[in-house]
């Protein structure tokens, strides 16, 4: 159908859905903001989300992107570890947070990777690969 209205001269029903998650998604500007901070502080090493809060301090980019998962307004563990579960594996402009091992304790460590395309061959389509950042 989609196709059909295209071919006639019609506007793309779907371009406005792209449009909207664009403009209108403030999970992920956060979830955006947070990878982008996250990638240039600790460039693709493992960090627990209690170190990742110890490392923000008091202040930059990385503590008001974690901030921004809290109702608080102040970045607390909980919250922070129960949004990255369920972003884990996200693309969100070429990358996405990817669990990494647990610490002493048995607490997830989380690490932000790129996603680039990959050809295993020439002439295939190639495919989909995450390599870690840094």
């Amino acid at each position: 159908m989609r196709g059909a209205i295209w071919w006639a001269g019609g506007a793309d029903p779907l371009d406005g859905v792209q449009r909207i998650r664009d403009q209108g998604d403030e999970d992920l500007d956060k979830l955006r903001t947070l990878l982008a901070a996250w990638h240039e502080k600790f460039e693709g090493i493992e960090r627990t989300v209690a170190q990742a809060i110890e490392k923000a301090g008091d202040s930059g980019d990385v503590r008001h992107a974690l901030a921004a998962f809290c109702g608080s307004n102040r970045p607390e563990s909980k919250p922070i570890g129960n949004a990255l579960r369920k972003v884990r594996g996200r693309i969100v402009s070429g990358r996405a947070f990817e669990r990494g091992s647990e610490d002493r304790n048995g607490v997830a460590r989380s690490k932000v990777v790129s996603t680039i395309l990959s050809e295993k061959s020439a002439g295939s389509a190639g495919s989909l690969a995450a390599r870690p950042d840094g």
